[in-house]
């Protein structure tokens, strides 16, 4: 594609900054034409790209029907298992839930308030009482 030159550069001298006169019509066309330039070569190199998988695929050998069963098979077994899934994960978690009911009822109940502090005291006097006698 021949190049259109769209800006003109008049030198500078003493005293006068160079100037640059752009043609502004040129100018968003040549952009335009760039950019469209650059899509045809994007789009060449897709349509490329589609032609030589196409191409690909039909040298490629068919496949043989036994893969294909088998793999339709391994297909069935993947969602089945994920068909199952959910309800063993709910039934994992109720006997989860039921085993943990069962071991809060065997805990043994909690000492009221009085009784606590009793015990309390009562394990700091012996602690106090033991440590005397060792340090005498």
């Amino acid at each position: 594609m021949a190049k259109h030159e769209v800006t003109t550069i008049l030198p500078a001298d003493r005293g006068i900054p160079a100037l640059l006169i752009r043609d502004h019509d040129g100018w968003a066309a040549q952009v335009a034409a760039e950019r469209r330039e650059r899509l045809d070569d994007q789009v060449k190199a897709a349509v490329a790209d589609i032609e030589r998988g196409n191409e690909e695929r039909r040298r490629a050998p068919p496949t043989p029907l036994a893969e294909l069963a088998s793999g339709m098979r391994a297909n069935a077994a993947l969602a089945a298992e994920a068909r199952e899934a959910l309800p063993r994960v709910v039934r994992e978690l109720a006997q989860t839930e039921a085993l943990v009911a069962g071991l809060a009822a065997t805990e043994p109940p909690q000492p009221d308030a009085a009784r606590a502090a009793w015990q309390q005291a009562n394990e700091y006097s012996h602690d106090l009482s033991a440590w005397l006698a060792a340090h005498r």
